[in-house]
């Protein structure tokens, strides 16, 4: 039976929720993630942006010994995105009186003591601080844990493993639903600056993504290399401006996102620096693909139709 014997931790005192975004997951390591966080918090909440997976979690949560613990959220079968998905989740922790939750990728692994010390900082904070969150990596590279944990005030932060107060999520109007996935987490942290709110990182705190797997903020840290990453992804070396060849190679429903999102961001916060010149981002991205992608045809026609659309709504 799944969960059996699993030890907890103490439970948190701020009444710390968790949610994990699944689409179409790699079952093994996500129930070994389940596990990770149901031993740290008394619910953890599940949004499925597909049918097969919901199907399957709810057998797990039927074999479960506290299925009362796993929330799992009804949906239409249809993939909503990561924005649509994160706002439930809030939404639902919210609904049941948490105060702050953490937010995960199906393929993100936490620490022992990630909630435990999330707590632990949250007893004496700013008020404005709005969300926390650890310094990530992928388990092909090593960072070291700093020692002294000081946080750190950054400008932007990844959603997996980003710890969201609920009551400022919905004051700000949470996450961007038309965003639907791209740049999503950018556009929330910029919004939470303009507000007057701050992201706190804990440097004592790593989150690790598992080898082989490209999550989606990996992704968006790759697309925007140029832009300053606040320390938070240590395996993303500096790459040259130049570079066109992009490792990820994203599908043509990425690239229009990509494409399209990068020019509402740089619209609606000039003050960015890191947002600017996204035609010149897109040019850059088509060339990447003549030279080294298949599927040109439809790459390239997704980033005509982003800009297109993005210059229609603006």
């Amino acid at each position: 039976r799944v969960f059996k014997e699993m030890q907890k931790t103490e439970y948190v005192e701020l009444n710390i929720c968790a949610g994990i975004v699944v689409f179409h997951p790699d079952r093994k390591r996500l129930l070994t993630n389940m596990t990770q966080v149901l031993r740290q918090t008394n619910w953890l909440i599940l949004f499925c942006n597909e049918r097969d997976s919901y199907d399957w979690l709810e057998e797990v949560r039927h074999d479960a010994d506290d299925p009362e613990g796993i929330i799992l959220l009804p949906i239409d079968g249809e993939n909503h995105g990561i924005a649509y998905a994160c706002n439930r989740i809030v939404e639902e922790g919210s609904r049941r009186g948490s105060a702050w939750c953490l937010l995960l990728d199906q393929d993100s692994s936490i620490p022992d003591n990630m909630i435990l010390r999330y707590e632990e900082y949250l007893r004496d904070v700013d008020p404005k601080v709005a969300m926390l969150t650890p310094r990530s990596c992928d388990l092909r590279n090593r960072i070291e844990v700093s020692e002294d944990g000081d946080p750190k005030n950054v400008r932007f932060a990844i959603t997996s493993g980003s710890l969201v107060n609920t009551s400022v999520w919905e004051e700000v109007g949470g996450y961007r639903e038309d965003y639907f996935i791209d740049l999503v987490d950018q556009e929330y942290c910029a919004r939470l600056h303009r507000k007057g709110f701050f992201i706190h990182r804990l440097d004592d705190l790593i989150l690790s993504h598992e080898l082989g797997t490209v999550t989606k903020q990996e992704a968006e840290a790759e697309e925007n290399s140029d832009k300053p990453q606040d320390g938070t992804f240590q395996n993303i070396t500096k790459k040259s401006r130049l570079k066109l060849k992009d490792p990820y190679f994203y599908s043509a429903f990425r690239r229009y996102y990509i494409t399209r999102n990068r020019i509402w961001i740089a619209h609606e916060y000039p003050e960015y620096a890191e947002f600017r010149h996204p035609y010149l981002k897109a040019l850059k991205r088509a060339m990447g693909v003549l030279l080294y992608e298949d599927d040109k045809k439809n790459k390239l026609y997704a980033i005509l139709r982003g800009i297109h659309d993005a210059r229609k709504s603006l």
